[in-house]
């Protein structure tokens, strides 16, 4: 009897104890994610899924562009909807990137920090800018919250634009709103906010020269931006930088594409080539005679004096090596494996090497070793 009474006291007792069973809180997995920690996982996010490397979308438009090119469907402008690069783009900045920068907005702004709001929005502008020009009509009002809103309604480019001007004005107020700033966490500009400024700036001001033939240009407005503050040397790019850490990986994307695996990907557009040089590239005729003293920071070429390449080559000049846009399934030559020959991407976009005339082989300890930024928005875009 006396220990049925003692058991029941006991359970009477813990009953009274709320939280003396509760062990169902995982440390490491915490419920609630501290500013300092959202911030830099979504900077990360917006430079990797915007730039070049095997999830990143530029690894496709920079085919589009000419600057590279590439077997498969990205070349003769056959891209398809259910490309990588393209969906993966998609995914995490509907999943990840903005639902994160909304935390930040909402979190910066309720706990008295709203340098973090000010900075969300503007990475926020920037995020739907590069989305409205690449897919045009796209969910934005409705967006960024997977569970509340899960078939979210597509918006007007033009609405979606209108409503960007009016976010960045809202993100350059709130940095002035006080509160403890970012430091290291800040990835891009290290919490100054200056240069957040500047960049906001400089982002209205590629947005209104990207809009400026239609109803949304205002010319006044830009005449103001081009008197205040802008970005005015590389030191104020907006631009993420990498370095050469491998555990954990923290090298630029694109250099672990092209040089790291030893089976490059991104051949260089002759028609880029030629432009650079100041040769006549196929109809362009505006450069010739200009050569661009920048080629051996943008190309490495991995043959030198006397070398033959693994293969015939598509298109070879001198010790460039590379293959015409548009030659999927059309020229023999194309699809010879040329790894150890032909020019890759160098030091200036993605941390890789200078060419010196060497025609070393790229590979892991090449150049820079990855540590080259990707660049989003520079002094010279500005200019």
């Amino acid at each position: 009897m006396k220990i049925k009474i003692a058991l029941i006291a006991l359970l009477f007792s813990l009953a009274g104890c709320d939280d003396f069973l509760d062990i169902n809180e995982d440390p490491n997995n915490p419920t609630h994610a501290e500013l300092n920690s959202i911030l830099p996982y979504a900077e990360a996010t917006i430079f990797g899924q915007f730039g070049m490397g095997t999830a990143g979308i530029s690894e496709s438009l920079s085919v589009y562009a000419h600057q590279t090119v590439q077997r498969g469907d990205q070349d003769d402008y056959r891209i398809k909807a259910n490309e990588f690069s393209l969906g993966e783009t998609w995914d995490k900045m509907y999943s990840v990137a903005i639902p994160d920068l909304n935390q930040l907005i909402t979190q910066g702004a309720a706990e008295g920090r709203p340098t973090y709001s000010g900075i969300a929005k503007i990475l926020k502008a920037q995020a739907f800018a590069f989305m409205v020009d690449i897919w045009g009509v796209i969910p934005y009002s409705v967006s960024g919250n997977p569970i509340t809103f899960k078939f979210p309604h597509f918006d007007d480019d033009s609405a979606i634009y209108a409503d960007l001007f009016t976010l960045i004005d809202s993100g350059i107020a709130d940095l002035d709103g006080g509160g403890v700033p970012p430091g290291n966490d800040d990835l891009v500009y290290a919490g100054n906010l200056g240069k957040w400024k500047a960049y906001a700036n400089s982002l209205k001001l590629n947005m209104y020269n990207k809009i400026r033939l239609t109803s949304l240009y205002d010319a006044a407005k830009v005449s103001e931006l081009l008197a205040g503050s802008l970005i005015s040397s590389p030191a104020g790019d907006f631009e993420f930088r990498y370095n050469t850490s491998i555990t954990p990986e923290n090298r630029n994307p694109a250099f672990i594409r092209e040089y790291a695996q030893n089976d490059p990907q991104y051949y260089i557009s002759p028609y880029f080539y030629l432009l650079l040089k100041g040769e006549q590239a196929c109809q362009n005729t505006l450069m010739v005679g200009i050569q661009d003293p920048r080629i051996p920071y943008y190309f490495y070429n991995q043959l030198t004096t006397g070398e033959t390449p693994q293969n015939p080559a598509s298109y070879q000049d001198g010790f460039f090596l590379s293959m015409w846009f548009g030659s999927f399934d059309r020229d023999p030559n194309e699809g010879f494996d040329q790894n150890n020959s032909q020019t890759v991407v160098g030091l200036y976009p993605i941390g890789g090497s200078y060419d010196n005339g060497s025609g070393v082989t790229a590979g892991n300890d090449s150049g820079m070793r990855g540590a080259g930024a990707q660049r989003i928005l520079t002094s010279a875009a500005v200019d």
